[in-house]
């Protein structure tokens, strides 16, 4: 069993390789992944020719498609092909022998040409294909199901075309599929809760015949692939610190944000103390911690399937190394207190204003007397109507009603409040 352990570590061989296109010197090979793709990092392809006799030969190696053109072939020739997966970890086992495949010779060429333009017509006429459904069936893969109207026999392939909408891009990415027997198929490697747009286009050789109709899906939310950022911390004072940071980036957070889990630890590594909070928040005041103290903060934004990677911060000791509030806080402290003191003033000033102005109605609902409302106001006596002048005298003693005769004697018109002496003819 150890002796087959490193074997153990290699990826997996790829499908048997297939010819899919030729012509006098050259041979275009594809080949399918292996199951465990995501640890490949290339291929290496090798050919041998038994009519040559010339040996196993190799083309190239570190390929990143899984498609390859064979050039300077000799014509009429026959070719053999095998391919390899490569990891760090080394190569793969060989894959299967490809069919044995021929260059073509002059008089085939001819006749090449003449499928190449009945393709063209078949294809170019109208669409051969139609995308009957597509299923999300993780966060990276989809899965398409097609059906194929028309004779597979000038279809060399399909050209599997998408793109993620949710990201706005703009160009679609291309996957090539040469099996047509196959009547779906499964992509990988799509981004995390990302919404896609997928079409077919079949071909033969260098002829694309109508895309089929287009359909949309979204893969599965998956946890967050990238912690929050910015994780700081501040003392606020010898017991209590103020923990700020930011979401993760959009494109990592692999779903909708729920909210987040803080974790608290001393230097012992025991647990302190978890917070959970929601999405929206952006900062927590931690209060109740001991002077003195180490502590480690981790962060983790979580989605419905679960949290995602810790920002920490270490080593957080406790007052005596105060650190400062951040800039930030400290403006918006100030900005808070201004516009506090500017509320408060305006809300006096507007009550003060309200009571002014209540208190000039009142003084003016108040109206003057006129002179001819006098003699109601019981202000007048005897026939005349005469108004009587009340004066204090110094030699009277307490102040008395007199009545002052002769010159010292002045009637009064009681409508315009004037003597009567000018009527008279007298001097006033």
């Amino acid at each position: 069993n150890s002796s087959l352990e490193p074997l153990s570590r290699l990826p997996k061989s790829p499908d048997r390789p297939r010819v899919v296109n030729a012509t006098q010197t050259s041979l275009s090979v594809a080949w399918s992944l292996p199951h465990d793709s995501t640890v490949v990092t290339g291929y290496s392809l090798d050919y041998y020719s038994p009519d040559l006799q010339t040996g196993w030969v190799n083309i190239a190696r570190g390929l990143n498609s899984t498609v390859f053109e064979v050039t300077d072939l000799k014509p009429d020739t026959s070719y053999i092909f095998v391919v390899r997966a490569e990891s760090e970890e080394g190569l793969s086992l060989p894959s299967l022998l490809s069919v044995v495949a021929h260059t073509l010779s002059s008089s085939d060429e001819l006749q090449d040409s003449q499928r190449l333009e009945l393709a063209r017509i078949r294809l170019t006429t109208r669409p051969q294909i139609t995308l009957t459904d597509v299923q999300a069936i993780s966060s990276t893969a989809v899965t398409l199901f097609w059906q194929i109207h028309d004779s597979r026999e000038l279809m060399e392939g399909l050209h599997i075309r998408y793109r993620d909408l949710t990201n706005g891009v703009e160009v679609f990415k291309l996957a090539t599929l040469y099996n047509m027997d196959a009547t779906s198929h499964t992509l990988t490697k799509l981004h995390k809760y990302a919404r896609y747009q997928l079409f077919l286009v079949p071909f033969y050789k260098t002829v694309d015949g109508q895309p089929s109709n287009s359909m949309e899906v979204q893969t599965f939310e998956d946890v967050p692939s990238a912690p929050p950022q910015h994780l700081e911390v501040a003392w606020v004072n010898s017991s209590s610190a103020f923990v700020h940071w930011s979401p993760p980036p959009p494109q990592h957070c692999n779903g909708d944000l729920l909210g987040y889990e803080l974790v608290l630890q001393d230097g012992d590594s025991l647990l302190v103390r978890t917070l959970r909070l929601n999405s929206s928040a952006m900062s927590v005041l931690v209060n109740n911690l001991t002077v003195g103290h180490m502590y480690t903060a981790s962060l983790k934004a979580f989605t419905r399937l679960g949290p995602g990677p810790a920002a920490r911060v270490k080593s957080l000791r406790g007052p005596g190394t105060f650190t400062s509030l951040p800039p930030q806080q400290i403006w918006l402290l100030l900005t808070a207190a201004v516009t506090a003191v500017v509320l408060v003033s305006v809300s006096a000033a507007t009550v003060y204003l309200r009571r002014r102005n209540s208190l000039t109605k009142q003084i003016g609902h108040l109206s003057a007397v006129n002179a001819s409302d006098l003699p109601h106001l019981g202000l007048m006596s005897g026939v005349k109507e005469a108004l009587w002048i009340e004066v204090p005298h110094e030699n009277l003693g307490p102040r008395k009603h007199i009545t002052l005769e002769g010159s010292d004697y002045a009637e009064v018109d009681t409508q315009n409040l004037s003597s009567f002496y000018n009527s008279r003819g007298h001097k006033e």
